[in-house]
């Protein structure tokens, strides 16, 4: 189905990955996106930073939603512009915030 290590969240509350855990997994994938290695992707930095434009955010988003089992806003990526950002709203257990249609 998907290449992605997709045990990393497995063993959390829940099976929902942590935080740092989804800061990883996005990491992982814009550096893809970017043909960076990871190691040079600012969690911090705006995602648009990377050359990420809006067709690798939809495809971020659409990725995550298959990752983690749970719908998220289209918008994602612009209400929330960084990997650490997005990391955190996610890694809460409860659904994103800005689930507005």
């Amino acid at each position: 189905m998907n290449t992605h290590d997709s045990s990393l969240g497995d063993g959390t509350g829940g099976g929902r990955p942590t935080a740092e855990e989804i800061q990883r997994f996005l990491a992982e994938h814009v550096s893809g996106m970017a043909g960076l290695p990871v190691g040079q992707v600012d969690v911090s930095a705006p995602i648009a930073s990377f050359g990420i434009d809006s067709v690798h955010a939809i495809e971020l988003v659409v990725t995550m939603e298959e990752w983690l089992g749970i719908p998220l806003p289209d918008n994602l990526p612009w209400s929330h512009p960084t990997i650490e950002m997005i990391a955190k709203e996610l890694g809460t257990g409860e659904p994103p915030s800005e689930m507005s249609a």
